[in-house]
C-alpha cells in the first residue's frame, strides 16, 4: 500500500506540474492563465514534497521538504482565492496593491516555514508510517489562515455561480465541485482535524491524491475550449 500511495502521489503531482506548464505556455499574457499556472504549480509541488516527507526517516532534506509543503500550501490557497476573484471576471477592483496585500501573508508564512521552527518544528516519521507533524507555536495560526482562505474562495465562487449563465455557469460549477472534492479532503485532514483535536488515523496522502479531481476536471474544461 505504501508503494501504491507514493506512486499515485508523485503521478498526481507531476500531472499538476505539467498542467501548470500548459497554462503558462498557451497564453501567459492572460492573468487567469497565469494564476491557474501558479495554482497548478503550487498544488503539484505541495503534493510532491508531501510525498518526499512521508515514509522515510527525518533528515535535513526531509525537514526542508516539509517546510516546502507549508510554503506551497500557502501559495496554493492564496492562488485559489486570486482565481476566484478574477474568474471569469473580477469581483472587485483588483489592482496591483490588492494583489500585493493578498500575497504578502503568503510570503510571510513561507519565510517563517523556511527559516524558523515557529510553524512546524519537525516530523515524527518512519519508513512504515506517513509521519506526524510536530507543531510549532504558530502552526494553528497557519492552519486557521488557510482555512479562512478556503472559505473565502467558497463564498466568492458561489456568488459568481449564482450570477453566471449558460456554459460559463456550468464550467464554474464543475471547477467549484472538483476543487471542493479535491481540496475538501486535505482541508479536513490537514487543517480542521489538527486544529480541533479530532483524532483521525487517516493517511494524509489520500488528501494529496484527491487533488486529481481538480486536475482532471480543469484539464477537461480547458482542453474543450
Amino acid at each position: 500500500m505504501k508503494i501504491v500511495l507514493l506512486t499515485l502521489t508523485y503521478l498526481v503531482g507531476a500531472g499538476e506540474l505539467i498542467l501548470a506548464i500548459y497554462f503558462w505556455v498557451t497564453n501567459s499574457k492572460s492573468e487567469i492563465r497565469r494564476v491557474m499556472a501558479l495554482l497548478a504549480f503550487s498544488t503539484g509541488a505541495w503534493v510532491i514534497f508531501s510525498g518526499l516527507s512521508a515514509y522515510t526517516t527525518e533528515t535535513a532534506f526531509v525537514d526542508f521538504a516539509l517546510a516546502l509543503v507549508y510554503v506551497f500550501g500557502t501559495f496554493l490557497m492564496t492562488a485559489l482565492v486570486h482565481f476566484s476573484i478574477i474568474y471569469p471576471y473580477p469581483t472587485i477592483r483588483f489592482d496591483w496593491l490588492h494583489k500585493l496585500l493578498l500575497y504578502v501573508p503568503a510570503v510571510i508564512f513561507s519565510m517563517l516555514a523556511l527559516l524558523t521552527k515557529t510553524i512546524v518544528s519537525g516530523i515524527d516519521v518512519t519508513t512504515n508510517t506517513p509521519g506526524k507533524v510536530i507543531s510549532g507555536p504558530l502552526h494553528h495560526t497557519y492552519n486557521y489562515y488557510l482555512l479562512v482562505l478556503f472559505l473565502v474562495f467558497i463564498v466568492i465562487i458561489l456568488f459568481k455561480i449564482r450570477r453566471a449563465e449558460g456554459p460559463m455557469r456550468n464550467n464554474m460549477i464543475a471547477i467549484f465541485v472538483s476543487i471542493i472534492i479535491g481540496g475538501g479532503i486535505p482541508v479536513w485532514l490537514d487543517l480542521i482535524t489538527p486544529n480541533f483535536g479530532l483524532n483521525m488515523n487517516v493517511n494524509y496522502l489520500y488528501g494529496n491524491i484527491s487533488t486529481v479531481a481538480w486536475l482532471g476536471v480543469t484539464t477537461f474544461i480547458v482542453m474543450k475550449k
